[in-house]
């Protein structure tokens, strides 16, 4: 089994596709799925299933900096319910591409600790893999 580290991973995110900054994560989570569609037969003795609507999530935290423009767009996307263009970059140079909807921005506070927010972006729309 091979084991990688996350040297050059990111989360890019931006109001135009080609102004892009990283969010500065700490930890995140992509999450592809396609809704399953059942097409079984009436009296069929097994189940049948064709892929039907595609779509995913991103969640994780990040550092927190309110004077941040990226923390800042997706405050802002809160309040406006603007899309926002991403782009996940994995430690293989591989990239997720598209646009999401922020659902949950959660700044979080802790004693001794780093500011935090969590996050959880829902994808929508076309994405791209590459």
């Amino acid at each position: 089994m091979a084991i990688y580290n996350t040297t050059g991973a990111s989360i890019q995110i931006g109001n135009a596709v080609d102004t892009k900054a990283d969010l500065g994560i700490v930890n995140a989570s992509v999450q592809l799925a396609s809704e399953l569609v059942d097409v079984t037969e009436v009296g069929a003795a097994d189940r049948s299933f064709v892929t039907g609507i595609r779509g995913g999530t991103i969640t994780g935290a990040c550092f927190y900096d309110q004077g941040n423009a990226v923390k800042g767009m997706v405050e802002g996307a809160v309040k406006s319910g603007a899309t926002l263009f991403f782009t996940v970059t994995l430690h293989s140079g591989a990239t997720i591409s598209g646009t999401i909807l922020v659902e949950n921005w959660s700044p979080e506070i802790a004693v001794n600790d780093m500011v935090r927010a969590s996050f959880s972006f829902r994808i929508t729309g076309q994405y791209t893999i590459g």
